[in-house]
């Protein structure tokens, strides 16, 4: 017989930037704050996502990466390729595992010339102030109300990314949530932002507990009648993400599926 339970879409984090520069094995480390020393944009994503992989696993979600934490993306040099096989990587996941769909949440952190340019914002691929997919608008929308830096609110904004665009042109037509969000967690280059981000590295579990409930609520509104998840808490210490070449099974110590 066929299984009619609802399921939970597969989660793919992106933890941006961490190329390859020019096959020199140099680390693009993305915006660097001029306020705290050795605080970069990969050094706060790769704090944050694996707790945010915790969080979302006890709520009873699969969840892989693009890369692991500290891990460097070798794909000849070629920027564009690589973040075209981000976006690929997410939809031919989901298939490999059987998933009714699949939500994408590239993360970032801003900068600007501008340094008093504050808050968080949430992209949807778009423009003229409409989201290409309306899933993807409704999931930057729940990320806008769960997800805060300071006292300013998350602005929701369409962009045309790369990382976005890919995801949404390969976006199945049988999906029933295929969901794609690039979140700037804030700006390095802004002082009180600075020292937020710092305070994320250093402890993320409250940003990750933010993102993973906003994620959670759009696809309990998406997809209704969830059974409750199995792992009811997140194990205490987080584990870095694992690097594999094929696809093994998960294990009750919770290891994210990375692979490309």
């Amino acid at each position: 017989s066929i299984d009619s339970t609802p399921k939970r879409p597969l989660v793919v984090i992106d933890l941006g930037h961490g190329s390859n520069i020019g096959g020199n094995n140099r680390v693009d480390p993305g915006a660097i704050s001029p306020h705290i020393k050795n605080l970069s944009e990969v050094a706060v994503i790769d704090s944050l996502a694996p707790v945010l992989a915790r969080q979302l696993h006890a709520r009873g979600y699969q969840v892989a990466f693009t890369r692991g934490n500290g891990e460097i993306l070798r794909l000849e040099g070629d920027h564009d390729r690589t973040l075209r096989v981000r976006s690929l990587f997410a939809h031919e996941l989901a298939q490999e595992v059987g998933s009714q769909g699949v939500v994408m949440l590239s993360l970032h952190a801003n900068s600007a010339t501008n340094q008093s340019a504050s808050g968080a914002y949430a992209y949807v691929q778009g423009s003229n102030g409409r989201a290409s997919n309306a899933e993807s608008q409704a999931l930057a929308r729940s990320i806008g109300e769960g997800y805060t830096i300071g006292q300013t609110p998350t602005r929701i904004h369409q962009a045309d990314f790369s990382v976005l665009r890919n995801f949404e042109s390969a976006v199945p037509k049988t999906d029933k949530v295929s969901a794609a969000v690039l979140i700037e967690l804030g700006y390095l280059t802004n002082r009180g932002d600075a020292q937020a981000l710092n305070e994320m590295r250093n402890t993320p579990s409250t940003a990750a507990a933010q993102i993973a409930g906003a994620v959670d609520n759009y696809v309990h509104q998406r997809v209704p009648g969830l059974p409750a998840p199995q792992t009811e808490t997140a194990p205490a210490a987080p584990a870095p993400p694992a690097a594999a070449t094929s696809a093994p099974e998960p294990d009750n110590g919770f290891s994210p599926w990375r692979w490309l």
